[in-house]
């Protein structure tokens, strides 16, 4: 028998029995989205027993980072930095925002899978699901486990709704999925801990809501553990230690949230200091030389100015470049009669593409429906969503004569970048801003 709402049964009672559905569905109203609430299924999310005596915060992070190092080869402030974020994951109810951990690597063999598994052995409730079901994956998310995803590019490639759990669930006001369940809508939240491998580059879509950990081959001279299930003893305590940490620190991890900012190092961009937000309280609540070692940690494991450039960012990163060559020396290119533009603040679209070409592996090539040659048109195509257009200008000329000639061109003046780069392309300077 279909459940129907209480507000629909009102309604049939209120219409009787000669009411047809659309009717009752009318007088019923619309039906408020339901929230997900965990469901007992039959995978076991294990969630670790809190260690029963109190934990020292130093000695714990110290100690997490210690057996990162056993089997990964990553750097102490790489270590630090994943030691912060698992404690992140076990204090998760006292922060509103959860990076994912992206670890990614340029080649295969770089132990981004060990890792993975070392750090299912060190998160609450964890879930790998590389391989699993999406709708699978949306059952288990009430129950909050720690997701864990090998092969991540291939998984973001494939699976659109997993992929709406990564994103959305960075922050918890938008942590949620609407779905609909037996015909009615209900919520789905998304708020879990997250961490991916993926070979190469930070996907632009969670650049900025992600935390990179860059792995490396292992050379001659380092030497690691081989990680062994069966042998995760070490591994287990630290987890109980963890969650004991987090359970006797939440309240105070939940009004540092609140109550202050923590200070971060001196031109810190907004996204990433909301993505290290949680990583510093817990580095402050710690105490001793933690907060002075997470800070720079902060400024050693994500260097960047900016997250990952979207190719049409590069492309204005490398106008900007071109201008500034331009601003020295004029364009370089002479046309059929020998002659070159000795503007210094204004570039003919042929030129510009000319430049453009010149960069080697170029991103902006790929972009656009059509991958044909990169001319003016694409170029011109690529910077309209900038609001930037090509316009009819008038271009000074010189021969080898030294003598000088007017000329009507497509180009592009510096300060119609002026807005694109104060925005996109941080220390860019246009040559002249007047257009």
């Amino acid at each position: 028998m279909r459940e129907y709402d209480t507000t629909e049964l009102a309604a049939r009672e209120s219409l009787g029995e000669t009411a047809d559905h659309d009717e009752i569905r009318e007088a019923a109203g619309p039906v408020a989205p339901r929230a997900t609430k965990p469901i007992p299924t039959g995978i076991d999310l294990v969630t670790p027993e809190p260690w029963p005596q109190p934990v020292d915060g130093p000695d714990l992070i110290a100690r997490l980072a210690a057996a990162l190092r056993t089997h990964a080869a990553i750097g102490e402030s790489a270590a630090l930095t994943i030691a912060l974020w698992l404690l992140h994951a076990h204090a998760l109810p006292a922060f509103a925002v959860s990076p994912r951990l992206v670890v990614t690597s340029p080649a295969r063999r770089c132990g981004k899978t060990t890792l993975l598994e070392v750090l299912a052995h060190l998160l609450p409730r964890p879930l790998s699901c590389a391989d699993a079901a999406p709708r699978a994956v949306l059952k288990l998310l009430p129950n909050t486990p720690s997701l864990l995803i090998d092969d991540a590019g291939e998984f973001l490639g494939r699976r659109n709704e997993l992929r709406s759990v990564l994103i959305s669930g960075h922050r918890r006001t938008s942590a949620k999925l609407l779905r609909l369940e037996r015909g009615k809508p209900c919520q789905i939240p998304t708020f879990v801990p997250a961490v991916l491998a993926l070979l190469g580059d930070i996907p632009e879509a969670l650049g900025a809501c992600g935390i990179e950990i860059r792995l490396e081959r292992k050379n001659a001279g380092e030497t690691l553990r081989p990680f062994r299930p069966e042998n995760a003893e070490h591994l287990a305590e630290l987890n109980r230690m963890s969650a004991g940490w987090a359970a006797d620190n939440m309240a105070a991890l939940r009004d540092a949230c609140r109550e202050r900012q923590p200070a971060l190092p001196a031109g810190t961009p907004e996204w990433k200091a909301q993505n290290w937000l949680p990583l510093l309280v817990i580095a402050d609540a710690a105490g001793q030389d933690v907060p002075f070692r997470a800070r720079a940690a902060l400024a050693a494991v994500s260097p960047s100015a900016s997250p990952v450039s979207s190719a049409c960012e590069l492309l204005l990163a490398g106008i900007a470049a071109i201008f500034e060559v331009v601003k020295e020396q004029g364009a370089e290119f002479a046309d059929a009669n020998r002659r070159r533009i000795v503007d210094r603040d204004r570039i003919r679209s042929s030129d510009l593409v000319k430049y453009l070409a010149l960069v080697e592996r170029q991103p902006w090539a790929e972009l656009g429906r059509n991958r044909g040659p990169f001319n003016p048109q694409r170029l011109a195509n690529l910077l309209k969503p900038f609001g930037i257009a090509p316009g009819m200008l008038t271009f000074t000329q010189c021969d080898n004569d030294s003598r000088t000639f007017s000329v009507r061109d497509r180009g592009y003046h510096a300060g119609q970048f002026a807005d694109a780069f104060a925005r996109y392309v941080p220390g860019a300077c246009a040559a002249d801003t007047k257009a």
